[in-house]
Order: C-alpha cells, then sequence, then structure tokens
C-alpha cells in the first residue's frame, strides 16, 4: 500500500492522495457499486471524519431504499446540511 493510503473502518473505506494533488479522495463499496468521492479536505483527521461519515449516510441510505445518487443529495452533504431531510 503506497504511503498516501489509509484504510478506516476495518478496510471498508480508502482514503488516498492523486498524484499531484494535495486532497484526499475516498472510495468505498456499497451494494457491490464502486463508490468515489472527492473530499475536498487536506487534514487527514478530517478527511477520515468525512469519509467514514460520508460511508454511513450511503450505507442507511442503501438499507432504507432512500436515492443517493442525485445532485440535491450531493449538494445537502456539500453544504453540511441533513441529507435526509430533502426527502421528507
Amino acid at each position: 500500500m503506497r504511503d498516501d493510503t489509509v484504510l478506516i473502518l476495518d478496510g471498508e473505506v480508502r482514503v488516498y492522495r492523486r498524484e499531484r494533488s494535495r486532497r484526499w479522495q475516498a472510495a468505498f463499496s456499497i451494494d457491490g457499486k464502486a463508490i468515489r468521492i472527492s473530499t475536498g479536505k487536506r487534514d487527514l483527521d478530517e478527511v477520515k471524519d468525512f469519509a467514514r461519515d460520508t460511508y454511513l449516510e450511503y450505507k442507511f441510505s442503501s438499507s432504507n431504499s432512500l436515492i443517493t445518487k442525485c445532485f440535491d443529495w450531493h449538494a445537502a452533504l456539500a453544504s453540511g446540511s441533513n441529507p435526509i431531510s430533502i426527502f421528507r
């Protein structure tokens, strides 16, 4: 494993930095579908928290048959709002 790759949640989530980038990415799988996101963050502790929270939100949404792949969902996440509230 490269020095700029870290596994969290017992290997369920991989956070990594691409070459020539200061920002971290995260990758995980939900129901067999690969999900990759940019965290937009530079601090590794913040990245780990963000990636963990995002993974758990995707996992919860998948388990409860909620839509996760739409602009409103990602916009709510990016703004710090609760994405679940947009579907009520």
